[in-house]
């Protein structure tokens, strides 16, 4: 069962937990277009710098996002492992382009490490919450993401539903995230 964020409408805690959902949701739709331009067979041209630069710049919010509640240390180094997040990604797209397995492999290692280097972080900030709640969280998030993009390499009719699925879950990556600084600093973000 998961811990509301009750409270009126416009409580901080509800504040928080939308601006986080919108943030990771956002990220998630502009990875999917980066990566939709990377399976056409997009190369390096103004259509794929600018859906980078979008990556860049949801990664960039949500970094601002977390160094509001954290600071800027944290802040920073979470930014950093997410866009890194957000290039494996798009190693993956281009390794899944290519049929190549071991840039495959590789570019899923990464996410792997990255999802726990992310935990470590979100635990950086609260130490009593639960890593395995966030590492789920954002290993679901992984999964979905790349099977979106196994979709998009293939041709699969079922990309766009797959790629809903994964904004589905980097909203859940949000709320998880939210749901642990509500927890952690309830005088800051109080649910009524």
């Amino acid at each position: 069962r998961r811990p509301a964020l009750a409270g009126r409408p416009a409580s901080p805690a509800a504040e928080l937990a939308s601006l986080a959902a919108v943030g990771f949701t956002d990220s998630a739709y502009a990875q999917a277009t980066t990566h939709a331009l990377i399976t056409a067979g997009a190369g390096p041209g103004a259509r794929l710098a600018a859906a980078t630069r979008t990556v860049r710049t949801t990664s960039d919010a949500l970094e601002r996002l977390i160094t509001s509640i954290y600071g800027d240390d944290l802040g920073g180094r979470f930014g950093q492992a997410w866009a890194s997040q957000s290039e494996a990604f798009a190693d993956y797209a281009r390794a899944k382009t290519e049929q190549n397995g071991l840039s495959t492999q590789q570019a899923l290692n990464a996410l792997e490490r990255l999802s726990r280097e992310i935990a470590v972080l979100v635990d950086e900030g609260d130490p009593g919450g639960s890593r395995r709640e966030t590492v789920l969280a954002l290993r679901a998030y992984q999964d979905a993401t790349t099977a979106a993009i196994r979709a998009q390499a293939t041709g699969s009719p079922r990309f766009a539903e797959r790629i809903l699925e994964a904004a589905r879950r980097a909203r859940g990556v949000g709320r998880a995230l939210a749901v642990r600084v509500a927890r952690q600093m309830p005088e800051k973000f109080p649910a009524a």
